[in-house]
């Protein structure tokens, strides 16, 4: 696997691997050794962030930050992938994605999934803290959230490709007071070698296999369940109509 990551601690936003999210009004920073949103939202929804300058094959990655967000209502961290790409609009409603974040209303910490322009929201929990790791995984089909080092949940890959962009992006809608969230420590593992495609490929046609397997081996159970059951009344059958 290849590896890049960013710590924010030199105070310059590397445009080499960012480009700037910004959907109405806000400011972007990277100063005090992180990355700072500010959100200014007097009508509608805004949102500041960041979105990776390239695409990067998660078919075997895992992509990590570290958010905090303030208590304004409604204010959401959000750390995202998808295979489309703005840089002038909510990533929210880009047609493909999946989302962690962090919002305020309830200190919720959610999980999204958008396919085809149809949203599903796979968890939600309150009482969460106001800043945390978010973290997605993929790996065999499959994408995995994580909060912290908390397992979150789990589904088959959806997404219309593996090649994906990396959001990190703060969203608040019109209620919110101008105020600070902010982000550190980025991470992200990647495919970038023929090899490792193939390895994530084989990992993955492995786990199909294994799917498939345990689907049949069921399938047989219950056909030969229902056979017993079958003959079984058949046998009863019979002996009625001989008494």
């Amino acid at each position: 696997m290849t590896v890049w990551s960013d710590n924010f601690d030199d105070n310059v936003l590397d445009l080499n691997k960012w480009e700037k999210l910004q959907f109405v009004t806000g400011e972007i920073y990277e100063r005090n050794k992180r990355l700072e949103f500010i959100v200014k939202a007097p009508d509608g929804s805004a949102g500041v962030g960041v979105v990776s300058k390239d695409r990067y094959d998660l078919t075997k990655g895992k992509v990590s930050v570290y958010v905090a967000r303030t208590p304004q209502w409604t204010d959401r961290m959000i750390l995202l992938i998808s295979p489309h790409k703005t840089t002038s609009s909510d990533p929210l409603e880009l047609s493909d994605y999946y989302a962690i974040l962090l919002e305020s209303w309830d200190d919720n910490c959610i999980v999204w999934k958008r396919v085809g322009g149809s949203q599903t929201e796979l968890y939600k929990a309150s009482g969460r803290p106001s800043s945390s790791g978010l973290r997605i995984e993929i790996e065999a089909g499959q994408v995995k959230f994580f909060e912290g080092d908390t397992f979150l949940t789990y589904e088959p890959y959806e997404l219309p490709s593996y090649e994906c962009y990396i959001y990190i992006f703060r969203w608040a809608c019109a209620l919110c007071c101008v105020d600070l969230g902010w982000a550190d420590d980025f991470y992200c593992e990647y495919c970038a070698t023929a090899e490792e495609k193939q390895e994530a490929q084989t990992l993955l046609t492995q786990w199909m296999i294994s799917k498939t397997t345990e689907q049949f081996i069921s399938m047989m159970f219950m056909f030969m369940f229902i056979m017993m059951l079958v003959s079984l009344v058949s046998a009863m059958m019979g002996r009625w109509k001989y008494e």
